[in-house]
């Protein structure tokens, strides 16, 4: 018989709610997805009491200003779930993978920095702590490949969208679903897409080219052999704090970098005219209006 206080029916019941206040706010589920950065099916999930990280929780709550309340229900399933039977069932593996990227997620200050560091080692990504600040060494699991942030963030919407299936209209590839592979670290004006360690230079046994002057509009930075990126809780080099723009919810499969390129490759082209618009074919350029009134129709 089922408890109506254990963690199953308290996931039940954050779901409901959640589909409360959606539909007193008139949205659909693909429009709070668009809105939160997931997609239809995740809303869909959570209000049928699937799992949901926290930071799922504070978008909504941001979204419909809830105060709160979605995301202190999710610690209190977390908190409940904490204290129960400790006995291990088949999806014990992929629920301590979840308790593992929830951790990160609720790692802001530098004091939470051993807790992110054994998070890490969970994952098996090489991460290093120095004065309570971690850097992640790249080149033997994990690269990185940096880019400014405007092209990050569209890359990030290109692959919430597509869900990770190939878009031969867009020329954008296929990639893991993002709910398991697109981890991306902000920090200041860098996003960081975290990748499986695959460096042309590195496999071929040629050096690293020279350092060059670089356009930072339109350079994406493959970091690889030994360089460090901030991960959170940290800070990165212009002293901004490095943040989760993006993890796994579910568990983590990271897209080799050398596939990945072709997405963020794109994305730079498309933002390379300027940071607050975007370039297509045919020089056609989208550009975002601020309280402007309609332009007359002509004639």
């Amino acid at each position: 018989m089922s408890n109506p206080s254990s963690s199953q029916e308290m996931r039940r019941e954050l779901g409901r709610r959640l589909r409360e206040v959606r539909r007193q706010a008139g949205l659909s589920q693909q429009q709070v997805g668009r809105r939160t950065g997931y997609t239809r099916s995740a809303i869909s999930n959570a209000e049928a009491g699937g799992y949901a990280r926290r930071q799922f929780w504070e978008r909504c709550d941001d979204l419909f200003s809830t105060g709160g309340s979605l995301a202190r229900g999710h610690d209190e399933i977390h908190q409940r779930a904490a204290g129960g039977p400790t006995r291990r069932k088949p999806g014990h593996t992929r629920n301590a993978t979840r308790q593992v990227l929830d951790q990160l997620h609720d790692a802001h200050s530098p004091g939470a920095a051993s807790q992110a560091l054994a998070a890490y080692q969970a994952l098996g990504w090489p991460v290093e702590e120095r004065q309570e600040r971690l850097a992640l060494v790249t080149g033997t699991a994990i690269d990185a490949l940096e880019l400014p942030r405007p092209a990050g963030a569209l890359a990030i919407s290109w692959w919430l969208y597509t869900g990770g299936a190939a878009d031969g209209v867009r020329g954008l590839p296929a990639l893991p679903r993002p709910d398991q592979a697109l981890a991306v670290v902000e920090t200041g004006p860098s996003f960081f897409f975290i990748a499986q360690a695959s460096s042309p230079w590195d496999a071929l046994g040629i050096p690293a080219p020279p350092r060059a002057p670089v356009d930072a509009g339109s350079t994406i930075r493959w970091h690889c052999l030994g360089s460090r990126i901030p991960v959170p809780p940290a800070q990165g080099g212009d002293g901004q704090p490095a943040r989760w723009a993006y993890l796994p919810s579910q568990r983590v499969r990271l897209a080799p970098a050398i596939g990945l390129l072709d997405l963020l490759a794109k994305a730079a082209a498309t933002v390379r005219h300027s940071d607050d618009a975007l370039a297509f074919a045919r020089d056609v350029l989208v550009i975002p209006v601020h309280g402007q009134q309609p332009s007359p129709a002509p004639g």
